[in-house]
């Protein structure tokens, strides 16, 4: 078996629905909370991001810690018979060595993007195998 995905790709565009506007939530805790006001309860769909910089050794030059990035969109969904409250969320991480130039960080963003949306990944995530 074997998977494909674009190299080089220079766009990844979404066309259709409708635009969603998360608001700052303050927080306690490290990165930033953004909420959907237009939810009708306390239990609302949030994207939350954290980001840790990379940086290097100053004595060897060499890695000291990766840099990592991380967003977790969250939705909620309330079951329309039983009234049963159910999360499901998606996390997206990226981490990088911080010498690596920010041409690789576009590349494994793009790389990302087609394995969210390909219909070649999608039994991954809607079964949990490939097959």
């Amino acid at each position: 078996m074997s998977k494909t995905i674009l190299d080089g790709v220079t766009d990844v565009t979404y066309t259709g629905g409708s635009s969603l506007t998360f608001v700052e939530q303050p927080s306690n805790t490290a990165g930033t909370t953004y909420v959907d006001t237009t939810g009708t309860s306390g239990l609302r769909d949030s994207i939350r991001l954290v980001g840790r910089p990379g940086s290097l050794n100053p004595t060897t030059g060499g890695v000291q810690q990766k840099a990592k990035s991380t967003a977790v969109a969250t939705m909620v969904v309330q079951d329309a018979v039983t009234g049963e409250i159910r999360f499901g969320s998606i996390r997206i991480e990226v981490t990088v060595d911080p010498r690596d130039a920010s041409a690789l960080l576009a590349e494994l963003r793009n790389r990302g993007c087609q394995i969210l949306s390909e219909d070649a990944y999608a039994n991954l995530f809607i079964y949990g195998q490939e097959a």
